[in-house]
């Protein structure tokens, strides 16, 4: 019997100023797979300040251009509907705090949409299922991320920053927590 994990989700934004708004989603289902993942449809009608809020500092790390959003985005009403009929009532969990918690509340907005689901802490779900055996070794996180990172490349890579990429991380991070936490009991 497979076990149901957390939801996780990632948004990738126009930059890390307080202008940016979200450009991409992704989500998990309970088995761990990307459910979906969207590009985000830039307009101003939503009051973001597309223009000034396009960090190219942002670009070179996520390599989404602009373009493709115009060309490839779907609105924000779509986009948080889906949101909402896959997690509703669930708590997903994030790895980009406030970041991913104001991009989330942005693209609601625009929507015109209350949100039903929660937004959890991911280091939160994580350091509740580690002992502190492990967590108080040096550098515990750093070959946690290491390895989730080596088995996302070897199921099929992606590109780090991308919204669905970041999510099969969480996921592959999370159950290599789970194994140790297991493990060390």
């Amino acid at each position: 019997m497979l076990t149901e994990l957390p939801l996780f989700m990632d948004f990738e934004a126009s930059g890390l100023s307080p202008e940016s708004y979200p450009i991409q989603v992704a989500w998990s289902a309970p088995d761990g797979s990307v459910t979906e993942c969207w590009y985000i449809e830039p307009s101003t009608t939503y009051g973001w300040a597309l223009e000034e809020a396009w960090a190219d500092s942002a670009e070179r790390v996520h390599g989404i251009p602009f373009a493709t959003l115009l060309e490839q985005g779907k609105p924000a009403a779509l986009i948080a509907s889906r949101m909402n009929e896959q997690l509703q009532g669930q708590t997903v969990y994030v790895d980009g705090g406030a970041y991913d918690r104001v991009w989330c509340e942005q693209l609601f907005v625009a929507a015109g949409l209350d949100q039903w689901f929660a937004i959890g802490e991911y280091w939160d779900l994580i350091l509740d299922i580690l002992p502190p055996s492990q967590t108080r070794q040096s550098g515990w996180q750093y070959a946690l991320q290491d390895a989730a990172w080596k088995r996302v490349q070897m199921s099929g890579g992606g590109r780090r920053h991308h919204a669905d990429t970041d999510v099969r991380y969480l996921v592959e991070l999370y159950r290599l927590a789970l194994g140790r936490s297991v493990r060390a009991r």
